[in-house]
Protein backbone atom coordinates (compact mmCIF):
# COMPACT_ATOMS: atom_id res chain seq x y z
CA UNK A 1 0.00 0.00 0.00
CA UNK A 2 2.95 2.30 1.05
CA UNK A 3 4.91 1.70 -2.81
CA UNK A 4 1.28 2.33 -4.42
CA UNK A 5 1.32 5.76 -2.62
CA UNK A 6 4.43 6.28 -3.42
CA UNK A 7 4.06 5.69 -7.29
CA UNK A 8 0.89 8.01 -7.27
CA UNK A 9 2.70 10.49 -6.03
CA UNK A 10 4.99 10.24 -8.77
CA UNK A 11 2.64 9.92 -11.34
CA UNK A 12 0.92 12.92 -10.18
CA UNK A 13 3.99 14.84 -10.44
CA UNK A 14 4.94 13.47 -13.90
CA UNK A 15 1.83 13.67 -15.40
CA UNK A 16 1.96 17.92 -15.28
CA UNK A 17 5.49 17.57 -16.49
CA UNK A 18 4.41 15.80 -19.67
CA UNK A 19 1.87 17.98 -20.33
CA UNK A 20 4.07 21.14 -20.18
CA UNK A 21 6.75 19.43 -22.23
CA UNK A 22 3.86 19.00 -25.15
CA UNK A 23 2.73 22.70 -25.02
CA UNK A 24 6.29 23.55 -25.44
CA UNK A 25 6.98 21.18 -28.34
CA UNK A 26 3.56 22.74 -29.83
CA UNK A 27 4.53 26.23 -29.50
CA UNK A 28 8.48 25.20 -30.79
CA UNK A 29 6.70 23.53 -34.27
CA UNK A 30 4.21 26.82 -34.31
CA UNK A 31 7.46 28.81 -34.44
CA UNK A 32 9.42 26.47 -36.63
CA UNK A 33 6.65 27.04 -39.35
CA UNK A 34 7.04 30.56 -38.55
CA UNK A 35 10.46 30.88 -38.97
CA UNK A 36 10.67 28.94 -41.93
CA UNK A 37 7.89 31.60 -44.02
CA UNK A 38 9.88 34.24 -42.92
CA UNK A 39 12.92 32.77 -43.88
CA UNK A 40 11.70 33.00 -47.60
CA UNK A 41 9.78 35.92 -47.47
CA UNK A 42 11.03 39.05 -48.88
CA UNK A 43 10.77 42.49 -47.51
CA UNK A 44 10.09 45.54 -49.86
CA UNK A 45 13.60 46.55 -48.49
CA UNK A 46 15.35 44.19 -49.55
CA UNK A 47 13.18 44.15 -52.57
CA UNK A 48 14.17 47.50 -53.20
CA UNK A 49 18.14 46.37 -52.70
CA UNK A 50 17.49 43.96 -56.13
CA UNK A 51 15.51 46.40 -57.99
CA UNK A 52 18.70 49.05 -57.74
CA UNK A 53 21.37 46.59 -58.18
CA UNK A 54 19.34 45.03 -61.33
CA UNK A 55 18.96 48.20 -63.04
CA UNK A 56 22.66 49.08 -62.08
CA UNK A 57 24.03 45.57 -63.70
CA UNK A 58 21.37 45.65 -66.76
CA UNK A 59 21.21 47.67 -69.61
CA UNK A 60 17.76 50.20 -68.60
CA UNK A 61 17.74 53.58 -69.33
CA UNK A 62 16.13 53.94 -65.59
CA UNK A 63 17.94 54.23 -62.03
CA UNK A 64 16.23 53.55 -58.86
CA UNK A 65 15.89 57.49 -58.10
CA UNK A 66 12.84 57.40 -60.90
CA UNK A 67 11.09 55.52 -58.99
CA UNK A 68 7.51 56.29 -59.11
CA UNK A 69 5.67 53.69 -57.49
CA UNK A 70 6.15 49.82 -55.67
CA UNK A 71 3.20 47.53 -56.06
CA UNK A 72 2.30 44.24 -54.29
CA UNK A 73 1.72 41.42 -56.82
CA UNK A 74 0.30 38.33 -56.08
CA UNK A 75 -0.33 34.21 -57.28
CA UNK A 76 -3.20 32.72 -57.91
CA UNK A 77 -3.20 31.35 -54.66
CA UNK A 78 -3.92 34.73 -53.15
CA UNK A 79 -0.73 35.22 -51.62
CA UNK A 80 2.24 37.72 -52.46
CA UNK A 81 4.33 36.77 -55.03
CA UNK A 82 6.23 39.71 -56.03
CA UNK A 83 6.51 43.65 -56.02
CA UNK A 84 6.34 45.80 -59.23
CA UNK A 85 8.73 48.64 -59.35
CA UNK A 86 7.24 51.23 -61.80
CA UNK A 87 9.84 53.51 -62.92
CA UNK A 88 9.91 56.71 -65.39
CA UNK A 89 10.69 54.84 -68.46
CA UNK A 90 10.99 50.99 -67.15
CA UNK A 91 9.89 48.30 -64.55
CA UNK A 92 11.43 45.70 -62.27
CA UNK A 93 9.42 42.49 -61.00
CA UNK A 94 11.16 41.33 -57.95
CA UNK A 95 10.48 38.05 -56.00
CA UNK A 96 8.22 38.35 -52.82
CA UNK A 97 9.72 34.62 -51.68
CA UNK A 98 13.40 33.48 -51.65
CA UNK A 99 12.03 30.40 -53.38
CA UNK A 100 12.02 31.82 -56.50
CA UNK A 101 14.09 33.71 -58.83
CA UNK A 102 14.83 37.52 -57.31
CA UNK A 103 13.79 38.68 -60.71
CA UNK A 104 11.29 37.74 -62.86
CA UNK A 105 11.02 40.52 -65.61
CA UNK A 106 12.64 43.57 -65.89
CA UNK A 107 12.73 46.05 -69.61
CA UNK A 108 11.46 49.30 -70.60
CA UNK A 109 8.13 50.79 -70.78
CA UNK A 110 5.77 48.91 -68.88
CA UNK A 111 4.29 45.00 -68.30
CA UNK A 112 0.48 44.19 -70.31
CA UNK A 113 -1.96 45.32 -67.99
CA UNK A 114 -5.46 43.92 -68.40
CA UNK A 115 -7.93 45.45 -65.73
CA UNK A 116 -11.20 43.23 -65.02
CA UNK A 117 -11.58 45.38 -61.54
CA UNK A 118 -10.11 48.78 -62.00
CA UNK A 119 -9.70 48.99 -58.44
CA UNK A 120 -8.63 45.65 -57.53
CA UNK A 121 -5.06 43.92 -57.06
CA UNK A 122 -2.34 42.86 -59.17
CA UNK A 123 -1.90 39.14 -60.33
CA UNK A 124 1.34 37.50 -62.16
CA UNK A 125 1.39 34.57 -64.29
CA UNK A 126 4.56 34.85 -65.20
CA UNK A 127 5.35 36.15 -68.96
CA UNK A 128 5.23 39.77 -69.87
CA UNK A 129 1.68 40.88 -68.81
CA UNK A 130 0.06 41.67 -65.43
CA UNK A 131 -3.43 41.18 -64.52
CA UNK A 132 -6.33 43.65 -62.11
CA UNK A 133 -8.24 41.83 -60.21
CA UNK A 134 -10.76 41.17 -57.10
CA UNK A 135 -9.37 38.23 -56.64
CA UNK A 136 -8.40 35.12 -58.42
CA UNK A 137 -11.33 33.36 -58.31
CA UNK A 138 -12.31 36.30 -61.08
CA UNK A 139 -8.85 35.67 -63.11
CA UNK A 140 -9.63 32.19 -62.88
CA UNK A 141 -13.11 32.85 -63.89
CA UNK A 142 -12.34 35.33 -66.84
CA UNK A 143 -9.63 32.63 -68.51
CA UNK A 144 -11.97 29.97 -68.28
CA UNK A 145 -15.10 31.88 -70.08
CA UNK A 146 -12.49 32.36 -72.96
CA UNK A 147 -11.34 28.43 -73.01
CA UNK A 148 -14.50 27.03 -72.52
CA UNK A 149 -13.23 23.91 -74.18
CA UNK A 150 -10.18 23.45 -72.00
CA UNK A 151 -11.08 24.84 -68.14
CA UNK A 152 -7.90 25.50 -66.24
CA UNK A 153 -7.30 25.25 -62.47
CA UNK A 154 -4.85 27.45 -60.53
CA UNK A 155 -2.38 24.55 -60.08
CA UNK A 156 -1.67 24.92 -63.84
CA UNK A 157 -0.94 28.84 -63.01
CA UNK A 158 1.72 28.22 -60.29
CA UNK A 159 5.25 29.88 -60.90
CA UNK A 160 8.16 27.46 -61.08
CA UNK A 161 10.52 27.73 -58.12
CA UNK A 162 14.04 27.87 -58.35
CA UNK A 163 16.58 25.92 -56.70
CA UNK A 164 19.56 27.77 -56.62
CA UNK A 165 17.48 30.67 -55.85
CA UNK A 166 19.34 31.02 -52.25
CA UNK A 167 22.96 31.72 -53.66
CA UNK A 168 21.18 34.45 -56.21
CA UNK A 169 19.42 35.77 -53.20
CA UNK A 170 22.60 36.78 -51.33
CA UNK A 171 24.25 37.74 -54.74
CA UNK A 172 21.95 40.67 -54.53
CA UNK A 173 21.69 41.38 -50.85
CA UNK A 174 25.39 41.61 -50.87
CA UNK A 175 26.67 45.24 -50.90
CA UNK A 176 29.54 44.34 -52.30
CA UNK A 177 27.83 43.58 -56.06
CA UNK A 178 26.89 47.61 -55.92
CA UNK A 179 30.77 48.10 -56.01
CA UNK A 180 31.52 46.08 -58.98
CA UNK A 181 28.18 45.35 -60.13
CA UNK A 182 29.59 44.21 -63.71
CA UNK A 183 32.40 42.15 -62.93
CA UNK A 184 31.02 38.83 -63.29
CA UNK A 185 27.91 39.14 -65.93
CA UNK A 186 27.65 38.07 -69.31
CA UNK A 187 25.44 40.06 -71.77
CA UNK A 188 25.14 40.19 -75.04
CA UNK A 189 22.44 41.54 -77.72
CA UNK A 190 21.80 41.12 -80.95
CA UNK A 191 20.70 44.10 -83.25
CA UNK A 192 17.47 42.88 -84.25
CA UNK A 193 15.40 45.62 -86.29
CA UNK A 194 12.12 46.85 -83.84
CA UNK A 195 9.14 45.46 -86.00
CA UNK A 196 5.83 46.37 -84.31
CA UNK A 197 2.34 44.56 -84.43
CA UNK A 198 0.17 47.70 -83.95
CA UNK A 199 2.33 49.52 -86.59
CA UNK A 200 -0.35 52.01 -87.99
CA UNK A 201 0.22 49.91 -91.55
CA UNK A 202 -0.71 46.87 -90.37
CA UNK A 203 -4.15 45.84 -90.89
CA UNK A 204 -6.36 46.40 -88.08
CA UNK A 205 -8.31 43.05 -88.30
CA UNK A 206 -4.38 41.52 -87.55
CA UNK A 207 -2.84 43.69 -84.54
CA UNK A 208 -4.42 41.34 -82.22
CA UNK A 209 -3.10 38.41 -83.48
CA UNK A 210 -0.05 39.20 -85.35
CA UNK A 211 2.86 38.50 -83.03
CA UNK A 212 3.50 35.22 -84.84
CA UNK A 213 3.88 37.50 -88.07
CA UNK A 214 5.79 40.32 -86.68
CA UNK A 215 8.45 37.96 -84.89
CA UNK A 216 8.81 35.97 -88.47
CA UNK A 217 9.44 39.30 -90.09
CA UNK A 218 12.19 40.56 -87.84
CA UNK A 219 13.86 37.34 -87.87
CA UNK A 220 13.95 37.07 -91.94
CA UNK A 221 14.76 40.63 -92.33
CA UNK A 222 17.81 40.41 -89.76
CA UNK A 223 19.18 37.52 -91.73
CA UNK A 224 18.78 39.79 -94.92
CA UNK A 225 20.48 42.42 -93.47
CA UNK A 226 23.02 40.88 -91.27
CA UNK A 227 23.51 37.74 -91.92
CA UNK A 228 23.85 38.74 -95.74
CA UNK A 229 21.22 36.82 -97.00
CA UNK A 230 20.04 39.14 -99.56
CA UNK A 231 17.96 36.95 -102.04
CA UNK A 232 15.13 36.87 -98.84
CA UNK A 233 11.73 39.12 -99.79
CA UNK A 234 11.93 42.24 -96.83
CA UNK A 235 12.10 46.15 -96.88
CA UNK A 236 13.22 45.64 -100.56
CA UNK A 237 10.64 44.57 -101.72
CA UNK A 238 7.27 45.58 -99.06
CA UNK A 239 6.70 48.93 -98.70
CA UNK A 240 7.05 49.23 -94.75
CA UNK A 241 7.55 47.40 -91.93
CA UNK A 242 3.40 47.19 -91.60
CA UNK A 243 3.11 45.60 -95.25
CA UNK A 244 5.71 43.01 -94.30
CA UNK A 245 3.92 41.91 -91.57
CA UNK A 246 0.80 41.43 -93.47
CA UNK A 247 2.61 39.59 -96.21
CA UNK A 248 3.47 36.93 -93.27
CA UNK A 249 -0.01 37.09 -91.98
CA UNK A 250 -1.98 36.38 -95.03
CA UNK A 251 0.52 34.04 -96.51
CA UNK A 252 2.18 32.27 -93.72
CA UNK A 253 -0.15 31.26 -91.58
CA UNK A 254 -1.76 34.14 -89.58
CA UNK A 255 -5.09 34.09 -88.07
CA UNK A 256 -7.19 35.54 -85.24
CA UNK A 257 -6.68 32.86 -82.71
CA UNK A 258 -2.97 32.91 -82.88
CA UNK A 259 0.15 31.21 -84.78
CA UNK A 260 1.18 27.81 -83.52
CA UNK A 261 4.89 26.66 -83.52
CA UNK A 262 4.23 24.16 -86.56
CA UNK A 263 2.68 27.26 -88.75
CA UNK A 264 5.35 29.77 -87.41
CA UNK A 265 8.12 27.20 -88.64
CA UNK A 266 6.90 25.62 -92.08
CA UNK A 267 6.22 29.84 -92.35
CA UNK A 268 9.77 30.64 -91.97
CA UNK A 269 11.32 27.58 -94.02
CA UNK A 270 8.38 29.12 -97.24
CA UNK A 271 8.94 32.37 -97.26
CA UNK A 272 13.39 31.37 -97.48
CA UNK A 273 12.67 28.86 -99.94
CA UNK A 274 10.66 31.02 -102.07
CA UNK A 275 12.00 31.34 -105.76
CA UNK A 276 14.01 28.29 -104.45
CA UNK A 277 16.63 31.37 -102.75
CA UNK A 278 17.28 29.37 -99.71
CA UNK A 279 15.39 26.26 -99.88
CA UNK A 280 17.39 24.46 -96.91
CA UNK A 281 16.35 26.88 -94.57
CA UNK A 282 15.09 25.43 -91.96
CA UNK A 283 12.98 26.14 -88.43
CA UNK A 284 13.23 23.54 -85.39
CA UNK A 285 12.51 23.81 -81.81
CA UNK A 286 15.03 23.71 -79.08
CA UNK A 287 15.02 23.69 -75.36
CA UNK A 288 17.06 24.66 -72.77
CA UNK A 289 19.02 27.48 -72.03
CA UNK A 290 22.72 26.73 -73.21
CA UNK A 291 20.97 26.01 -76.35
CA UNK A 292 19.29 28.90 -76.80
CA UNK A 293 22.98 30.77 -75.67
CA UNK A 294 24.78 28.52 -78.82
CA UNK A 295 22.21 30.33 -81.10
CA UNK A 296 22.36 33.92 -79.96
CA UNK A 297 26.73 33.22 -80.04
CA UNK A 298 26.25 32.17 -82.99
CA UNK A 299 24.62 35.28 -84.35
CA UNK A 300 20.75 33.63 -84.94
CA UNK A 301 17.85 35.12 -82.68
CA UNK A 302 14.97 32.83 -81.39
CA UNK A 303 11.75 32.61 -81.93
CA UNK A 304 9.75 32.66 -78.93
CA UNK A 305 6.56 31.43 -77.77
CA UNK A 306 5.06 31.89 -74.47
CA UNK A 307 2.23 29.09 -73.44
CA UNK A 308 0.46 31.54 -71.25
CA UNK A 309 -0.56 35.00 -71.98
CA UNK A 310 -3.69 36.54 -71.18
CA UNK A 311 -4.26 39.95 -71.56
CA UNK A 312 -7.85 42.00 -72.47
CA UNK A 313 -7.79 44.51 -75.51
CA UNK A 314 -10.36 47.72 -73.89
CA UNK A 315 -12.32 48.77 -74.39
CA UNK A 316 -14.82 47.44 -76.89
CA UNK A 317 -12.63 43.68 -77.49
CA UNK A 318 -12.34 41.05 -74.93
CA UNK A 319 -10.01 39.07 -76.74
CA UNK A 320 -7.64 36.49 -74.84
CA UNK A 321 -5.09 34.03 -75.97
CA UNK A 322 -3.07 31.95 -74.41
CA UNK A 323 0.24 32.07 -76.25
CA UNK A 324 2.54 34.99 -77.28
CA UNK A 325 4.97 35.31 -80.07
CA UNK A 326 8.53 37.21 -79.42
CA UNK A 327 12.02 37.56 -80.81
CA UNK A 328 14.73 36.15 -78.59
CA UNK A 329 17.80 38.50 -79.11
CA UNK A 330 19.90 37.85 -76.35
CA UNK A 331 20.92 36.59 -72.98
CA UNK A 332 22.14 37.98 -69.57
CA UNK A 333 23.70 35.72 -67.05
CA UNK A 334 25.91 34.93 -63.91
CA UNK A 335 26.90 32.23 -61.75
CA UNK A 336 23.40 33.21 -60.23
CA UNK A 337 20.98 34.69 -62.61
CA UNK A 338 20.08 33.27 -65.74
CA UNK A 339 18.07 34.97 -68.38
CA UNK A 340 17.01 36.10 -71.84
CA UNK A 341 16.24 39.40 -73.36
CA UNK A 342 14.05 39.57 -76.32
CA UNK A 343 11.87 42.05 -78.41
CA UNK A 344 8.27 41.95 -77.57
CA UNK A 345 6.63 42.96 -80.80
CA UNK A 346 4.31 45.36 -78.85
CA UNK A 347 6.02 48.85 -78.47
CA UNK A 348 7.67 51.05 -81.15
CA UNK A 349 10.90 52.12 -79.76
CA UNK A 350 13.89 49.49 -78.82
CA UNK A 351 13.69 50.45 -74.81
CA UNK A 352 9.94 49.80 -75.11
CA UNK A 353 10.23 46.49 -76.63
CA UNK A 354 13.31 45.30 -74.99
CA UNK A 355 12.52 43.15 -72.17
CA UNK A 356 14.55 40.74 -69.47
CA UNK A 357 13.01 37.46 -68.97
CA UNK A 358 13.66 34.96 -65.60
CA UNK A 359 14.63 31.92 -67.69
CA UNK A 360 13.80 29.39 -64.50
CA UNK A 361 10.84 31.01 -64.24
CA UNK A 362 9.19 30.97 -67.38
CA UNK A 363 11.03 27.55 -68.71
CA UNK A 364 7.79 26.05 -68.18
CA UNK A 365 5.88 28.14 -70.40
CA UNK A 366 8.22 28.12 -73.11
CA UNK A 367 9.02 26.74 -76.48
CA UNK A 368 12.26 28.30 -78.19
CA UNK A 369 11.86 27.78 -82.38
CA UNK A 370 15.68 28.23 -83.97
CA UNK A 371 15.47 29.00 -87.73
CA UNK A 372 18.89 28.80 -90.08
CA UNK A 373 19.41 29.42 -93.29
Amino acid sequence: MRNFKKYRSILLLTIPLLILFQVQLTNASSLDVISEKEIYSVSEEDAYKVAEKFLITHDLEDKIDNLVSVEAVYDLNDQKIGYYFNLINSYVLVSASKEYSPVFAAGGGKLSLSQIDDNGKLYYLGGLSLIKATNSDQVLEIINLKFANKPVSKKQYNLQKNPNSKAAWSNYLNDSRLITPLSILTEKKLSVDIFNQYDSNVNSLYRNSACGPTTMAAITEYWRTVKGKSLLDGLNTYSSKGAMINHFYSNHGGSLLGMSVSTLRSGLENHAGHGNAYSTATASVISGYNSYKTEINNGRPVAIKFDRWFTLFEPDNDYAYDYHWVVGKGYAYDVFDTMFIINNNVASTENGQTQYLDFPTNEPILTLVKFEI
